[in-house]
């Protein structure tokens, strides 16, 4: 067995940390392991809104890091009052040191030095291979899996993904296109789309009055926000909203562009509207459906969505279809846990969107 020791990252490690991650994200075949380098990583646990992030790898005698545990930390609210979330992500075992449980002893010394810290919430959505880990050794609690959710925009797009030859995609996307702008029609008299290049306090506010619903939440500052979409490296978002007669936002969506299976994608990262606005959140679903090409430039075939939140008996509505999930290539379960008392084993209590997930 591999002898390791387990400790915090230093300053001096920073180097060899980078080669870790790259070794390993090689290993695995990781999707993005082209687009990940130094600079997306200081993004994600150097730049961050509250500059603090906590990450603990595991060294071999010769001080090279076969193992790594990152965690930000994150301003949000719990019961209303401000509080810190720690949220556990890009955590990976070299395979040489596979079977060895060293995930299990990494896992067990970074939450009990999150316990020495006082972080009062930590969440983490592991993948299949991962989560006993978390429930058996870190006591945590299994919340649910986000129930997933595509709305077709241009079925043309769609089909086109399995048959592009002599225009037959277009031929046959079309009749759906038509059927779908007919059930679910929008109307530029329910309120106006319009994009925005920035996260204004008027825009910020409704994100402020949509999470007052949740008793356990990041909180969509507009620092945090300005940081998680405009400021992230090599990424395409738009920040999508609604206005009413009197020019008043009443509903914003934020989207990034994606490719899955073959088919130009929007992912709906975060989203939020004014109290008892969910007729604006899928107005604006609809009018982005019907008016993609000036908003956007281009067309996308489908719309992605998963959440936690009031909104997901809504999302139907504007016309996208719940996903099995046995087919979702990657479900997200949320896993939370708290060390002081903090009641957080209800799925009710929690806003959870993409953007909570470190990966997108």
């Amino acid at each position: 067995m591999t002898e390791l020791t387990f400790s915090r990252l230093g300053p001096e490690d920073v180097d060899e940390l980078y080669r870790a991650i790259r070794e390993i994200m090689e290993e695995n075949d990781t999707h993005n392991v082209d687009s990940y380098d130094k600079s997306s990583w200081k993004w994600q646990y150097k730049n961050l809104p509250g500059k603090t992030s906590y990450v603990y790898v595991g060294k071999n005698t010769k001080g090279k890091i076969l193992a790594y545990y990152h965690v930000p930390i994150y301003i949000g609210n719990i019961q209303g009052r401000p509080e810190r979330y720690a949220m556990i992500q890009d955590v990976a075992v070299s395979q040489t040191l596979r079977g060895q449980g060293v995930f299990k002893r990494l896992a067990i010394f970074a939450n009990e030095d999150l316990d020495k810290e006082g972080v009062p919430v930590v969440y983490t959505f592991p993948n299949h291979k991962s989560i006993h880990t978390f429930k058996k050794y870190n006591d945590f609690v299994f919340l649910g899996t986000l129930p997933s959710y595509i709305m077709p925009l241009d079925n043309r797009l769609m089909i086109g993904s399995k048959i592009n030859q002599l225009g037959i995609h277009k031929l046959l996307g079309a009749p759906f296109n038509l059927l779908f702008k007919i059930l679910y029609r929008s109307s530029s008299s329910k309120g106006v789309v319009g994009l925005s290049h920035e996260f204004t306090n008027e825009i910020t506010e409704v994100f402020d009055e949509f999470a007052a619903n949740y008793d356990l939440r990041i909180h969509r500052s507009k620092e945090y926000l300005t940081w998680r979409y405009l400021d992230k490296p090599k990424q395409n978002t738009y920040i999508v909203n609604l206005k009413n007669a009197e020019g008043k936002v009443t509903a914003v969506i934020i989207l990034k562009e994606d490719l899955i299976m073959g088919i130009p994608t929007l992912l709906l990262m975060d989203f939020a509207h004014l109290n008892k606005g969910e007729k604006d959140m899928i107005q604006l679903l609809k009018q982005i459906r019907a008016n993609q090409v000036a908003l956007f430039g281009k067309s996308f075939g489908l719309l992605f969505i998963t959440s936690f939140s009031i909104m997901n008996t809504f999302w139907k509505k504007a016309g996208s279809f719940k996903l099995p999930e046995k087919i979702v290539p990657r479900p997200l379960n949320l896993l939370a846990r708290s060390h002081v008392g903090v009641n957080v084993n209800n799925q009710n209590d929690w806003l959870i969107t993409l953007s909570d997930w470190d990966v997108l």
